[in-house]
């Protein structure tokens, strides 16, 4: 048996959370992460819900599993 679990965020997270992690951004993290657009640019690089099971569906994984939080999202695979 083979198990996934990935943790990644969601490009569709409210608006709240950009303004959140913009903020948090300019004041906590490292100026070498600012130089490169992160944590931002991860959270924009980042797949929708929709976009996930479209792109799982065209495997052999069954068993599939995606919860959703605020801005972030886990899936779990079976195959």
């Amino acid at each position: 048996m083979v198990f996934f679990l990935i943790f990644d965020f969601r490009r569709d997270a409210r608006k709240f959370f950009y303004g959140l992690l913009k903020f948090v951004t300019k004041v906590v993290v490292p100026k070498v992460l600012k130089e490169i657009n992160e944590p931002i640019g991860s959270l924009q690089a980042g797949y929708t819900p929709t976009e996930i099971r479209r792109i799982i569906s065209q495997t052999s994984f069954d068993n599939i599993e995606i919860d959703l939080y605020l801005a972030w999202m886990f899936i779990k695979m079976k195959k």
